[in-house]
């Protein structure tokens, strides 16, 4: 059995909202991206690997947005405080979070080109950690250039390490990335373009022979922090952002949702009475989804088919999940399955997996993400009737 968890974490999150006139970011500085995950994220992995039982953090800035991006701390088993000022107990071994853990102190920044220049020196930083024993999903080659899941790097593109390639991202043919270069997940680099000390944030497009360099590519916005300054590109063969593209239901599904809601609801009168889970996957902002205990998945689900009229679910997706769900999941497992858009219908279904706490579930879950092409769900799409139709009893 592993050691009892003891101590306590403290953390202070600087607040350099006043500062923030470059990137504009929408949440606090904490919860920037570094690498695939926020900067508070890398340090919650921290007290996993200290063992600590409690995290406190003192949140200067928007507390309200670090408490909801923690979730209670259950994606990594923590209990976990989020203080909006100092408190007379702080104890003098609080960390302030300027850096990544493992990096010795960092100075606070006081200009808004130097929390720009923080920002891309923390992502080197990153890079600079990854270590070639790192147990990850990632493809290694040596000597230091990283491949995610089902990315896709011309055999004709240039990579120098180090240098890391998120999942589900496009590398084009001529392209050059590195060194020190990070592109993120579901981002496209086209043909010819150069990416040199640089980041390309997730699901984002770099254009054809477009030349980066000490600069951070984050949608249609190009900072550059060898400057200190922005541009808005308002040309989308330049940069623009891939965000969005194919998370909520087109007018089609909404419609096909509709109508199997209505198929559902004289089969739903022979289970009045039936119990019912209600549960809140992360990122409903307090919206629940109620799962019905017995009867085939189309009364079931039939709530799920409103939210897919609603706009809020796709049709065919991963399975919803909780936040504890989420948390028994291996860390880059997570990674991938937390940004898969969610359906009523999966991979997990067609093979006779319908809950997201079976322990099978997972490995469909991310077969579903990372493998099956559009083709793949049209036919799940195809199938939807049978599948909703029966399912059986839980």
């Amino acid at each position: 059995m592993p050691p009892p968890a003891l101590g306590t974490l403290w953390l202070e999150a600087p607040d350099y909202a006043a500062l923030d006139t470059l990137a504009c970011r929408p949440e606090p500085f904490v919860l920037w991206p570094v690498g695939p995950k926020p900067l508070l994220a890398h340090w919650m992995d921290e007290a996993v690997r200290r063992n600590v039982a409690e995290v406190v953090i003192i949140a200067h800035d928007r507390p309200h947005l670090v408490r909801a991006a923690l979730a209670g701390g259950h994606y990594w088993s923590r209990a976990v405080r989020v203080l909006s000022q100092r408190r007379a107990d702080t104890p003098a071994d609080c960390v302030r979070l300027e850096g990544l853990p493992g990096q010795p102190p960092l100075p606070a920044v006081a200009t808004p080109a130097a929390l720009l220049g923080r920002w891309l020196e923390l992502q080197h930083a990153w890079l600079a950690s990854r270590q070639s024993g790192d147990i990850s999903i990632d493809r290694h080659l040596p000597p230091g250039a990283w491949i995610g899941p089902l990315a896709r790097v011309s055999p004709r593109a240039r990579l120098i390490a180090p240098c890391w390639v998120g999942a589900r991202a496009q590398i084009g043919a001529n392209a050059v990335i590195g060194p020190n270069t990070l592109v993120g997940e579901r981002s496209v680099v086209d043909d010819g373009a150069i990416v040199r000390e640089a980041a390309v944030l997730a699901e984002s497009y770099v254009g054809p022979k477009v030349n980066l360099h000490r600069m951070i590519a984050a949608g249609a916005v190009l900072l550059d922090a060898a400057r200190g300054t922005r541009v808005d590109i308002t040309d989308r063969f330049i940069l623009a952002s891939l965000k969005d593209r194919g998370v909520k239901p087109d007018p089609g599904e909404r419609l096909l949702g509709l109508l199997l809601w209505l198929a559902a609801l004289p089969w739903s009168l022979a289970y009045l009475g039936a119990p019912s889970v209600a549960f809140m996957p992360p990122g409903w902002q307090g919206r629940q989804l109620r799962t019905g205990g017995r009867g085939p998945l189309l009364v079931r689900r039939r709530s799920w088919l409103w939210a897919v009229v609603a706009g809020r679910l796709r049709l065919i997706g991963v399975l919803p999940r909780t936040a504890e769900d989420l948390a028994r999941l291996p860390d880059d497992v997570r990674a991938i399955v937390a940004q898969a858009p969610a359906g009523v219908v999966s991979w997990a279904d067609a093979n006779g997996v319908h809950r997201a706490d079976d322990p099978l579930e997972w490995l469909h879950a991310v077969y579903q993400a990372s493998v099956l092409d559009a083709a793949s769900h049209r036919e799940i799409l195809r199938r939807i009737w049978p599948l909703l139709a029966g399912g059986g009893d839980s």
